[in-house]
Formats: structure tokens, C-alpha cells, sequence
């Protein structure tokens, strides 16, 4: 696309233009920094992202790594966690698998020493509950690694995400594991910032200046820092999820401090409805969203489902917020009336993300012609809109 000078975006943005005056630009984060799977890896977790400043064996040996780095980056498993994971098959399972390594540990054998490699292996074998197991179980012996080496850098590695997870990891001295967190702080949270931003500003202008349409960018998940700073620059709306706070250990966002250059929303067709989010908190985590979040006296109302009143206040939290729009899924706009809930919560779900065979089936619990019909519904919510000036 770059050598096009991203003409296939320009073209498509220009040619949206005559239909739209405002267009979402899903996943905006892939214009700063796209997640790269090795071809050897079957699992995403064994992916990293690509433009990125790798660590080097400079890095790893100053920070106290003596010892052979093929320790970090292939997986070197403990007779222990081999036990642990495969009880009394373990000797089988690793006859056929593995090689034994010094003080305990075992290693891949050649045939089997990349999830590419497991996974045509075991596309050969039948399709039964054991190999199924066996297969997903080995694979997860592979990604438990702290190190995946950049293929065209000698030398030169990425951090495993969420490395501390693994037993690799937790097999390290302590005083090693500490200064691995600090460098895998460092390549995660620090060094890539300037890297992902000239990244950033070198294709979104172009894309901004390709229409005149009002862009709304995706920046959920995962997000460097200079992400807000750029999206303030270009003027490209960011997304707020209250139940998604964009800072680490909040709550919920609080909605009341957006930036007027955005877009609120309770719920997105990836997540579960309002109803279907707060049935999956604990009663604890109600309570406390209702105090806190909600600004409610008391007790949160007891019960199976979120009653259409308590829906309709996290509606008007998102309407009284100062972003430039908030926009809802049908279902939530139906849920603040209890006689619209559809009895299956989970079927208001539009996309499961992580079901590639799911497909999308909402249906609406009335007709249109029914939904004209609900005057004391419809006079609500328009009341409701009025009220909060939007």
C-alpha cells in the first residue's frame, strides 16, 4: 500500500463519501503497530508487533542472563510441569514428543519443535476428544516461552506477551524474573512510543485528508501512549466504553471527563448487552458499580436480570457525558423497558469474537411495526434525549 502511496484507502474512503458523512475506522491501533504471527506459530500468542524496537542479547546478558538464551525462547519444559499436565501418560507423551535436557528438562524433538509442525502432525491423526486434548496441550507447551526471536535481526528478540504467565518464566530466579519485568516494561510501554507514532502520522493524515467524512476511530484494547495525542492532532474521534476504562485498574471510565472529540457507548456488537454484562458481574462488583459508578444510595436491586430502570440510568450516564456523540445498540435502548427483554440474554450479543464459526443473528423482539406502536417507550426516550440536550 505505501509504494501505492495508499491509494486503495483513498479511493475507498473517497468513493464512502457519497453515502456517509461520518465513517468508523475499526481496530485505528493497526495504523500504529500490527500484531505479526510467525508462520512457524499456530497461536496468535506467539506473535509480536511489527514495526517494533526488539531487545538484543547485549540487553539480556546485562540484565543477568548467564546462561544459554535458547533457555528463553524455546520452550525447555520441567519433568514437573510434564507430570503435572499429562499425569500418568507423561512418559508416553514425552517418549514421542520430547528430548531430555539437563537438571530435568525436556525439550521439543526436531519433528515436533514449532506449533506448525504439531499441528500438521496432528491434522494426520484422527479428529477424536484425546487427540484433540494432546494437541492443544502440547501447544501450549510450545508458547510457554519468555523470548520469540526476530527472524531478521540476529540477535535480536520480542517479549512473549504476558510472559509472567508462563512456566518458563516462573522457573527463573527471582532476582532475574525482576529485571526481565523491567525490560519487558520498557520494550512494551516505553521504547516503541516515538517509533508507533511516526508510524501513525505518516498513513492517518493521508487517510483523514481522503474524504470529508467525520472519522471515529476503534482504540480499544492494548493502546500506546501517544494514541490520544495523535487522534487529538488529526481530530479523529476516540471510542469510550464505560465497562472498558482505558486506564488499568479503574472501575469503569468515568464518562463525565471524555473529550468532546469522541464517541460514548455503553455496549459495541463485540460485547454482550447491557443486561447480559451486568448478569456476568459477582454481586460484590454490582453493588459497588452502583455506588460508585452509578452515584445510587443503597442496596443494587437483587435479581436475575438488570431491571429497564437501572439500564436506563447507564443510558442517560452515556447521554450526559460531554462527548461529541453517544451512540447505542438497539438492545440497550429496548432494555429500559423490562416487557422488550428478550428471555435469552446472550442471544442480544450480536458478534462473539472469539467463535470464528458464529455468525450474526439478532433479531429484534418486536416489528417495526410494534415498536411504533410503544407510544409511552418512544415518548421516553425522546424525553430523554431532550433532557440531556442532545
Amino acid at each position: 500500500m505505501k509504494t501505492a502511496h495508499y491509494q486503495w484507502w483513498k479511493s475507498r474512503l473517497s468513493h464512502m463519501q457519497q453515502y456517509f458523512d461520518a465513517t468508523r475506522i475499526d481496530h485505528i491501533l493497526g495504523f500504529f503497530r500490527i500484531w505479526s504471527i510467525p508462520v512457524s506459530a499456530v497461536e496468535g500468542i506467539l506473535g509480536y508487533f511489527q514495526p517494533a524496537i526488539p531487545v538484543t542479547e547485549n540487553e539480556l546478558r546485562a540484565q543477568g542472563v548467564h546462561f544459554s538464551l535458547e533457555r528463553l525462547y524455546r520452550p525447555y519444559i520441567h519433568i514437573k510441569e510434564l507430570k503435572k499436565v499429562f499425569s500418568e501418560s507423561y512418559q508416553k507423551i514425552t517418549d514421542e514428543f520430547l528430548n531430555a535436557e539437563e537438571e530435568g528438562f525436556f525439550s521439543f524433538k526436531p519433528d515436533f519443535d514449532t506449533q506448525r509442525k504439531l499441528d500438521n502432525y496432528f491434522r494426520k491423526r484422527p479428529d477424536s476428544t484425546y487427540h484433540k486434548w494432546l494437541r492443544q496441550a502440547l501447544l501450549d507447551l510450545h508458547a510457554s516461552v519468555v523470548l520469540i526471536q526476530d527472524p531478521n535481526k540476529q540477535g535480536s528478540f520480542h517479549f512473549r506477551f504476558n510472559m509472567q504467565f508462563t512456566s518458563c518464566f516462573k522457573t527463573l530466579h527471582s532476582s532475574l524474573q525482576q529485571s526481565l519485568n523491567a525490560l519487558y516494561h520498557d520494550y512494551f510501554f516505553s521504547r516503541q512510543d516515538k517509533l508507533w507514532q511516526k508510524e501513525a502520522m505518516e498513513k492517518l493524515p493521508i487517510i483523514k485528508n481522503a474524504s470529508n467524512m467525520l472519522i471515529c476511530g476503534e482504540d480499544l484494547g492494548f493502546t500506546p501512549s501517544s494514541v490520544p495525542q495523535v487522534m487529538r492532532d488529526l481530530g479523529l474521534l476516540g471510542l469510550y466504553v464505560q465497562r472498558m476504562p482505558k486506564i488499568m485498574g479503574q472501575m469503569a471510565e468515568d464518562l463525565s471527563k471524555v473529550p468532546y472529540l469522541s464517541v460514548v457507548s455503553p455496549s459495541t456488537h463485540d460485547t454482550s448487552s447491557l443486561r447480559g454484562w451486568w448478569l456476568s458481574l459477582s454481586r460484590q462488583q454490582q453493588q459497588l458499580y452502583y455506588q460508585q459508578v452509578l452515584k445510587q444510595p443503597g442496596d443494587a436491586p437483587i435479581g436475575h436480570d438488570l431491571p429497564g430502570w437501572l439500564n436506563k440510568l447507564i443510558i442517560r450516564q452515556n447521554l450526559d457525558a460531554p462527548a461529541m456523540w453517544s451512540i447505542f445498540l438497539l438492545q440497550d435502548l429496548l432494555n429500559m423497558e423490562d416487557s422488550l427483554h428478550i428471555s435469552e440474554v446472550d442471544q442480544e450479543q450480536i458478534n462473539h469474537p472469539e467463535n470464528p464459526d458464529q455468525y450474526w443473528r439478532y433479531r429484534m423482539p418486536v416489528t417495526l411495526e410494534q415498536l411504533l406502536e410503544l407510544r409511552d417507550f418512544n415518548q421516553g426516550l425522546r424525553q430523554l434525549i431532550a433532557d440531556t440536550g442532545r
